[in-house]
């Protein structure tokens, strides 16, 4: 019912009948027990990121040369890269993304689902304005009408929005995330999990599942695509116990604040088998 009513929701700021929301996102709060919808200030709030900071974080994305330059290159209209801002401004989840990682200075962050990699070069962007911390992707060229994707998509084409300067601290992984992702959450420390791959729920679950097993109680998950294609996320909030948010007018990106796990959980974890305690 809440996933409906989020759809619902959706489509009316689409059409930008807004007042009509109000009403709607108030009974959709009370009723949804794990996933609430809030505004660009009260997910800032729960991400304990200042709003004079936001601002500030925004205006640096906004006005990012290596950005600029790039994402206009591939569109139609690039006098005064004015589709580019419109892109960032648009797109609140870039914003959230970007602030998040320059504020809390996160240093490892993961991500699965590249395609041109829009979202990649905007955490890269805030990597490097950081000067630290590294960026993992998984992806395998995309091919239309497989693996909910929409268009075909070559090898050297992955990552093709990333600016070369940022490089240097990206790496592309070419496999298949339900082998390469606990290898790699084995073997590194992550701050940041983003899930922006195959949107099925077997594979959304799989992904939320292992990012929650193996990501520390400070952590971040983020989802892209929590609206459109089922409502996994909310599912898997629901099953664990734990909060969840969405942004309006981006209600098809939801995100966790903190990966908190139970005393029991913590007690009984592989990690502390593994210590011996």
């Amino acid at each position: 019912m809440m996933h409906f009513l989020r759809k619902i929701i959706y489509k009316i700021y689409h059409h930008k009948i807004i007042f009509i929301n109000y009403p709607l996102e108030l009974v959709h709060n009370i009723l949804s027990r794990n996933l609430k919808i809030l505004s660009v200030n009260k997910a800032l709030k729960e991400l304990n990121i200042k709003s004079e900071n936001f601002k500030i974080y925004k205006k640096e994305l906004i006005e990012n040369l290596y950005l600029k330059e790039i994402f206009s290159k591939f569109e139609d209209d690039v006098s005064k890269y004015s589709d580019y801002k419109n892109k960032i401004e648009k797109n609140v989840q870039y914003q959230i993304i970007y602030s998040v990682i320059r504020d809390k200075g996160l240093e490892n962050i993961l991500t699965t689902g590249v395609a041109e990699g829009n979202q990649e070069a905007i955490i890269l962007a805030a990597l490097n304005k950081n000067k630290n911390g590294k960026l993992y992707s998984i992806d395998l060229p995309g091919k239309k009408g497989h693996l909910t994707y929409d268009k075909n998509l070559r090898q050297d084409e992955i990552g093709i929005k990333i600016p070369t300067v940022f490089k240097d601290r990206f790496q592309l992984i070419l496999d298949d995330s339900r082998l390469i992702l606990p290898k790699l959450f084995k073997d590194l420390k992550f701050n940041l999990f983003i899930h922006d791959s195959n949107h099925t729920k077997i594979h959304m679950n799989l992904e939320y599942y292992l990012a929650r097993s193996f990501l520390t109680n400070n952590s971040l998950i983020f989802s892209d695509d929590i609206l459109i294609y089922n409502n996994s996320f909310e599912n898997f909030l629901a099953h664990n116990n734990i909060y969840g948010f969405c942004i309006k007018p981006k209600l098809n990106f939801g995100f966790i604040a903190n990966n908190l796990k139970s005393d029991y959980e913590i007690d009984n974890s592989l990690e502390r088998y593994y210590k011996g305690d």
